[in-house]
């Protein structure tokens, strides 16, 4: 039972444990021992079982040997797909949102925005990421299209751990923004098909990026050592 409005303590160790896999704290590969885990969030092991099990139904976890878990990898093939899924359908949204695009809504872009730039020039990656996927979140809603909203929150999460792969790009959070700002433009001016080809350009440089970090054998960019903190 709950008491006071306490956060159920499953819903506590999910919460903190999906955004350490998100934010590549709790790398692509590495095994998770629950009691290991447990003592670490300072919390029993039952709920915190709950919350991996519910993150193996989500596909960030899978079980390993000696019940255990183990994060999902990340694999080029599947950045790739993930991000060919993404260009259709963020494209569709797109493309409506140039059509019908409020003033309003033009300025709470240019807000997010806003707070990506200051996320950036102070290095908080945290908060850039996090204002990159609200800018993108908030054109599927602007669509209208509620079958494409759903599909989009489905691929959110895995989205968002790739995301934090993109700092390890040269310059490009600093291109991110400028593509951003583009799109921005096209909004304004209702260039639909403007606004898809920057789109999809966005999304073509970010594979083109780890693309070429997964080729490149000199760098493990999953260890803590290469990731920005």
């Amino acid at each position: 039972m709950i008491e006071n409005n306490k956060v159920p303590l499953t819903t506590e160790a999910y919460d903190t444990i999906k955004h350490q896999i998100i934010d590549l704290h709790l790398r692509p590969g590495e095994i998770i021992m629950v009691q290991q885990l447990s003592r670490k969030l300072g919390i029993s092991r039952t709920p915190v079982r709950e919350a991996l099990v519910r993150l193996k139904n989500e596909g960030l976890v899978e079980s390993a040997e000696g019940r255990k878990f183990k994060v999902c990898e990340l694999t080029l093939d599947t950045i790739i797909e993930i991000y060919d899924i993404r260009e259709c359908l963020e494209s569709l949204a797109i493309g409506r949102v140039s059509e019908i695009v409020t003033k309003t809504q033009m300025n709470h872009l240019k807000n997010i925005l806003a707070k990506m730039k200051v996320a950036l020039e102070n290095k908080n990656y945290d908060s850039f990421f996090e204002q990159d996927s609200n800018f993108h979140n908030y054109i599927i809603e602007a669509c209208g299209n509620k079958i494409l909203k759903t599909l989009m929150k489905q691929l959110n999460d895995k989205v968002q751990r790739i995301r934090y792969l993109t700092v390890n790009i040269n310059k490009r959070p600093e291109d991110s923004v400028v593509e951003h700002t583009q799109i921005l433009e096209c909004l304004k001016n209702n260039d639909g098909e403007g606004a898809k080809n920057v789109l999809q350009k966005h999304l073509s440089n970010v594979k083109e990026g780890l693309k070429a970090m997964f080729e490149d054998t000199n760098k493990n960019f999953f260890g803590k050592s290469f990731l920005i903190r």
